[in-house]
């Protein structure tokens, strides 16, 4: 686990929060884990690390309370810094919706 944090903020439209992690690069894939409340909609939320958004779909029926997601990256982290960001797109949502709490986890591959 190369990050872990239990922010229980609220998010703001006009401030994303991000987190900066170093990855040593020796693992074979990752995986982006968080929890959410307030955000019943794909839109009202972009994730993304280092730049690239994460496709993350809000569980279907959830409306608003809150649920953890895994995000499997087949892939390794390249050694450095990484920075995952939570930037809300919907304003309406500013109030109620809020990050609970990220980790990312690294993983070898099965022969290991």
């Amino acid at each position: 686990m190369v990050m872990q944090e239990y922010p229980w903020t609220l998010l703001e439209a006009d401030k994303p929060w991000k987190v900066k992690f170093v990855s040593s690069g020796q693992y074979s894939r990752h995986v982006v884990r968080f929890s959410l409340s307030g955000l019943p909609e794909r839109t009202d939320l972009a994730i993304a690390l280092d730049g690239v958004n994460l496709d993350w779909s809000p569980k279907d029926g959830l409306g608003v309370d809150r649920w953890h997601y895994d995000i499997d990256i087949p892939t390794a982290l390249s050694e450095g810094e990484h920075v995952l960001s939570f930037t809300l797109q919907n304003r309406e949502r500013q109030g109620i919706a809020q990050l609970c709490s990220t980790e990312i986890l690294e993983f070898g591959n099965s022969d290991e």
